[in-house]
């Protein structure tokens, strides 16, 4: 093992140590903050690892191991945090930390690896496969669904003021074509959004009136359900079904589930916000070629950006991910901006 790949190692747990002690100083719910606490002691012990392989490596650490350009970037991380909410920010630290635990593992395996510390890299693995799932047990919420909606937006009026700047070279009239089909997307998603969450919060509802009733009629049959449900969770074995056969209903379907009319204001509003993006140039008043070229760099760029964000809540190639989203919405504005042009020329539009 190289010195300088210790060094990096040592800075790195030390950043991940502070970042985890003012992300804990500022999270707001006391389980979270506690479980930051001891992330951010387990990341002490980790830097006091490689402190102890660098004294066997006659390696020199750095008396001050953040730098200003670790302490910008402990800056933005807290600011990435503010800005995308916890539960969303988490998951990207859950995302970046993914491999850890199996690097670990194989430092631990190094030939060149002191034996008295094969076992402290050991214990660094199991420490980071704890610390990836205390994220990844987080629920998202709405957080996922914003990013979502914000990604549905960019591509549909991306496409749609492309094919309208192809027809049309009024730059005020592509951008009031594309907030219009903005408005009504919104609303569509949103109302879309509403009804599926009261369907789904009746059929709740109706399934915890037929478990009450089987309750009554057959409690071994709802016994069974429950011994399904544990096996499906891992838990078989470990707690008897018979004993929650009195609160089978609350085990089974949970009375609270998403809020309908919240449900609606969050896909309306992360709709229009990602509609909004690709009209902005033609509003500002940029028409013909610039307004087109103006709306694809801004578009693209933060198409880009979210298709990387939802590549990191769905735990996949988050870079792939970004590339794969951005070739599209890339295809579909030029697909459409070509059916404007070839209106134009057979329509002979003047407007």
């Amino acid at each position: 093992m190289e010195a300088k790949e210790i060094v990096t190692n040592f800075r790195q747990e030390c950043f991940d140590r502070q970042l985890y002690l003012s992300l804990a100083k500022r999270e707001r719910d006391e389980d979270l903050r506690a479980a930051l606490m001891r992330i951010a002691e387990m990341e002490g012990g980790h830097v006091e690892v490689w402190r102890k392989l660098a004294e066997a490596k006659s390696v020199r650490l750095p008396s001050k191991p953040l730098g200003t350009l670790d302490k910008a970037r402990l800056r933005f991380y807290l600011l990435m945090r503010r800005l995308m909410g916890s539960k969303l920010f988490y998951r990207y630290l859950d995302y970046k930390e993914t491999g850890d635990a199996e690097k670990y593992l194989k430092l631990a395996e190094a030939p060149d690896l002191p034996e008295g510390l094969r076992e402290d890299m050991r214990r660094l693995a199991v420490e980071e496969a704890v610390h990836e799932r205390v994220f990844r047990t987080l629920e998202l919420g709405y957080s996922a669904e914003f990013v979502y909606g914000i990604s549905d937006g960019l591509v549909e009026v991306l496409a749609a003021v492309s094919g309208l700047s192809g027809a049309i070279s009024s730059a005020q009239l592509v951008a009031l074509g594309g907030l219009i089909i903005g408005v009504s997307g919104s609303l569509s998603m949103g109302i879309g959004a509403f009804l599926s969450t009261k369907v789904e919060e009746e059929g709740r509802r109706s399934e915890r009136r037929i478990v009450e009733l089987e309750k009554r009629l057959d409690p071994k049959a709802v016994e069974r359900r429950l011994e399904e449900f544990l096996r499906s969770a891992g838990l078989e074995g470990r707690i008897d079904p018979e004993s929650l056969v009195h609160v089978a209903e609350n085990v089974l379907f949970k009375e609270e589930g998403a809020d309908a009319r919240k449900a609606a204001l969050v896909t309306m509003a992360s709709y229009f916000t990602g509609a909004i993006i690709p009209t902005l140039p033609f509003a500002l008043g940029l028409s013909g070629l610039s307004g087109v070229l103006a709306s694809y760099a801004i578009s693209l760029a933060s198409v880009a950006i979210v298709g990387y964000f939802i590549g990191v809540i769905s735990m996949a190639n988050a870079r792939r991910k970004s590339l794969q989203m951005t070739a599209l919405a890339l295809g579909a504005a030029l697909a459409t901006h070509f059916i404007g042009l070839l209106a134009n020329a057979l329509l002979g539009l003047r407007v």
